[in-house]
Parts: C-alpha cells; sequence; structure tokens
C-alpha cells in the first residue's frame, strides 16, 4: 500500500484555505480601517492639546478667524501631524476652535472633528 496523498485531498485542502484566506482578508480591512480611524482620533487630541497651550500663550484659538491647513498646524503649534492617510485643517477664534481630519477614499468618505470641549470631543458624521 502506497502512502501518499490523492489528488481529491489536495484539491479539497487547497479549497478550504482558500476559504480561510478570503475570511481573513476581508477581516483586515475593516481592522485596518479601524486603526486608521484611531491614528485621526489621537492627532486630533494632539490638535487639541496644542490649541489649549496657545490660547494659554496668546489668548485665542489658532488660526484666528480664518483656515489652516496641515502643514500650518504643524508649523504654528509645533507639532508633526502626518498626512499620508488625512487631511487636516483648523478654524478658531477668541473662544472656539474646530480641528477637521478627513480622507476621500471610493465610495465613501472618512471624516472626524474636535473642538475645545473634553466632553462629547469627537464627532463622526455619516459616512
Amino acid at each position: 500500500m502506497r502512502k501518499g496523498f490523492t489528488l481529491l485531498e489536495m484539491i479539497v485542502v487547497i479549497i478550504i484555505v482558500g476559504i480561510l484566506a478570503t475570511l481573513g482578508f476581508s477581516q483586515y480591512g475593516s481592522y485596518r480601517e479601524k486603526v486608521v480611524d484611531k491614528e485621526a482620533q489621537a492627532n486630533l487630541k494632539l490638535i487639541q492639546a496644542a490649541e489649549r497651550i496657545y490660547r494659554m500663550e496668546y489668548g485665542f484659538y489658532y488660526p484666528y478667524q480664518q483656515s489652516a491647513t496641515a502643514a500650518q498646524i504643524n508649523d504654528m503649534l509645533r507639532l508633526t501631524l502626518p498626512t499620508k492617510n488625512w487631511n487636516y485643517t483648523a478654524t478658531g477664534d477668541d473662544n472656539t476652535f474646530n480641528a477637521d481630519a478627513d480622507r476621500k477614499m471610493v465610495p465613501k468618505t472618512y471624516y472626524w472633528r474636535i473642538n475645545q470641549t473634553v466632553e462629547d470631543a469627537f464627532q463622526k458624521p455619516k459616512r
């Protein structure tokens, strides 16, 4: 009697491995999106902390009554926000500020916003 695998056994194993790989890849995509969302939330918390320090030094939130891009935020608030996955913008005045992170991907747009309040810090509009 010869020891080995039949063609049918090999095909069944290949099909099972293919099904498991498909399930794994679909879970990986949703996991990656959650990680990238957490990146935006962490960077918005950094902006919030830097805005508070800026207001203590100058008496108003940056940028005063205008909008700032990620490069301007990095320069004025002394941050190093990565711009690979997200586009960051900020607006401010005497008492309030809003910082936004958005990422446009087909078919969805991902968007996060934070402001000066500690409670209700993150707002995530519908995608």
